[in-house]
């Protein structure tokens, strides 16, 4: 039985997982879910202009993580409750996992490294 539960909210984390060699160690140890965009964000990502390409789709389709598609109508209702200076330092993945913990009534730990999502926890 794992450990931990964590909701990875952005790339950050799964890019410095990926870097430091120890994804593989986490997803054995840890119950990882993530949101679709915050995934599909990480084909994309790149750092101190370096394109990285992590594509998680295998880890899901084998079961070692989860993946979580929250309904555009849900992202945009909850979306919709904050302040045009809020939205505007949102990122679609941040929107979506947010949402998602809006319409959840699990516990979850989250892995996050934008300052304005941990804010908004009220860290």
């Amino acid at each position: 039985m794992k450990k931990f539960r964590f909701l990875l909210l952005d790339t950050g984390p799964i890019i410095k997982l990926f870097e430091l060699g120890i994804w593989t160690e986490f997803i054995n140890k840890c119950d990882a879910t993530i949101c679709r965009t915050v995934a599909e964000e990480t084909k994309w990502a790149s750092r101190d202009l370096e394109d990285i390409r992590i594509d998680l789709d295998p880890f899901s389709q084998d079961g070692r993580i989860q993946m979580q598609d929250i309904e555009l109508a849900a992202v945009k209702a909850f979306h919709d409750k904050f302040d045009l200076l809020y939205k505007a330092q949102l990122h679609d993945g941040e929107k979506e996992t947010l949402a998602f913990l809006y319409g959840c009534s699990e516990n979850w730990r989250v892995c996050a490294a934008d300052k304005v999502f941990l804010e908004r926890l009220g860290f």
